[in-house]
């Protein structure tokens, strides 16, 4: 459904219990290639979420997947965004990340740094992340959660400098 609309999904979550049971769809607009840096959040408008709320809502409904009351959000994945797939990290090359390795890695359980390339594919897939002047090189299978990093100017400022990018979440 949602390929239909040009649209491709981030991340899916399920939780809840008997009534307060949530689905949340977060989507972007299917992109080729590279996103340039800095990243200002997804192009999709409310009519586009909303637009993908129906198709969502309507195919869930007539195929039966789900038992009862839940609650469907639709939205976008928000400045930090999350990255799961080898592509999402070939992507967003070249963009400021947050990441929590599954187990002790270069000495560390997190990381902040740039994402400076992605070496391999498959399962013999790594990233480097450049901190200062040093790189790390990770195993993608060693990553618990990976984000892009929003940059907050002072002290949470919503300015914008030149080559900055925008504080805070995107709540649609």
């Amino acid at each position: 459904v949602l390929d239909g609309l040009g649209m491709t999904v981030v991340r899916v979550a399920w939780g809840g219990q008997g009534r307060s049971r949530r689905l949340r769809i977060d989507l972007d607009r299917r992109r080729e290639g590279q996103v340039l840096a800095p990243y200002h959040g997804s192009n999709m408008t409310a009519d586009d979420l909303d637009g993908a709320t129906k198709e969502v809502s309507a195919a869930l409904d007539a195929h039966g997947v789900f038992q009862g009351s839940y609650v469907l959000e639709v939205s976008t994945p928000g400045l930090d965004r999350s990255l799961s797939t080898e592509q999402d990290f070939r992507d967003f090359t070249g963009h400021p990340v947050k990441i929590v390795f599954s187990r002790l890695t270069a000495g560390r359980r997190r990381l902040q740094g740039t994402l400076k390339s992605v070496e391999g594919e498959g399962p013999e897939a790594r990233i480097v992340v450049g901190l200062g002047g040093e790189s790390v090189e990770v195993a993608l299978e060693n990553i618990q959660s990976a984000n892009l990093r929003v940059v907050i100017d002072g002290f949470g400022s919503t300015r914008l400098r030149r080559g900055e990018m925008r504080t805070g979440r995107n709540t649609r």
